[in-house]
């Protein structure tokens, strides 16, 4: 899938629109449906047109409805051969953290990494239950726990989570820790597999950006070595693009999250009601008009983010 910048596209205040609200800003998004043709960027014209769906037969095969015949799926083996997919789970996973975490005082960001390379990317859910179950212990379950989990592969094989936790007491009488080194000792003596970095959660909309860009990008060094270490790889400007989409087996969850974490709401409303209802709360953050092709599709969108006023 290509993707070329376009002069802006034009939203009547009767046209509707797909829009997620999150605690802290409201993604819009517009797709234009009443053309026609459109080109896709390289001289060629598309007709847009309209297709009877394809029916599953079995999990191998699904009768192609232009032939009649029964045909045989090609299996992905690669993560990177369904990057439409994983560009959804990256906006999915945005919205996500938007929705959830607001930098308050008792968020932190977690990176865990292992001591000892991890041969079998579904040991990392094991090890993360353990871990939380042996905090929840420390606070005689006392304490409850909400987070979000990102994994990532390390171009050695190894891997990391991120995870971005907030923390619950039942009542003020609780001995939480007070500080991050604290919160440092804590997590490092319950996670037991390696080093763990913390910090507080304070730019949240930073964070998504670049923990969902990390999902395929590898921050490097002068030297072009993988740059581990989180703290580290934050302020690092030279990035491997799309290196790590590679890494990812087709099976593995890049990400999971506890019960206490909610997805926003996908509404449709028109533009007018839109700008009605977050008008007067909201500023807008950006404004993008952009077409997305390839040789048999072609499909102009514009995207419009509203930020919540301080």
């Amino acid at each position: 899938m290509n993707k070329k910048d376009v002069n802006e596209l034009t939203i009547l205040d009767t046209d509707y629109v797909k829009v997620i609200p999150t605690q802290r800003n409201v993604d819009i998004r517009y797709t234009e449906k009443n053309k026609e043709t459109s080109s896709n960027g390289t001289g060629t014209t598309i007709a847009k047109q309209e297709y009877e769906p394809v029916k599953r037969l079995t999990k191998d095969t699904y009768l192609d409805p232009v032939s009649k015949t029964v045909k045989n799926y090609r299996h992905k083996v690669k993560r990177v051969e369904n990057e439409t997919t994983f560009y959804r789970t990256k906006r999915e996973l945005n919205w996500l953290i938007l929705n959830s975490f607001e930098g308050d005082s008792n968020e932190l960001f977690i990176t865990l990494t292992y001591r000892k390379a991890v041969e079998n990317h579904t040991d990392l859910n094991k090890h993360f239950r353990n871990f939380i179950r042996r905090l929840a212990t420390q606070f005689k379950k006392n304490v409850t726990f909400d987070y979000i989990v990102v994994r990532e592969p390390h171009l050695s094989g190894n891997w990391h989570m991120h995870v971005l936790f907030k923390y619950f007491a039942a009542n003020s009488s609780i001995s939480l820790p007070h500080s991050i080194n604290e919160w440092t000792d804590l997590i490092a003596e319950k996670w037991k597999l390696g080093f763990v970095h913390v910090k507080a959660i304070e730019e949240v909309n930073q964070l998504a950006v670049y923990l969902t860009k990390h999902l395929m990008d590898i921050a490097v060094d002068e030297n072009g070595e993988e740059i581990e270490s989180m703290a580290d790889s934050m302020s690092t400007t030279a990035i491997a693009k799309n290196k790590r989409l590679d890494l990812y087996p087709l099976n593995c969850k890049i990400y999971s999250y506890s019960k206490g974490i909610k997805k926003p709401p996908k509404l449709y409303m028109t533009y007018a009601e839109c700008k009605n209802r977050y008008g007067s709360d909201y500023e807008k953050n950006w404004d993008n008009s952009f077409l997305l092709y390839n040789d048999n599709f072609a499909l102009l969108q514009r995207q419009i983010q509203f930020t919540r006023k301080e």
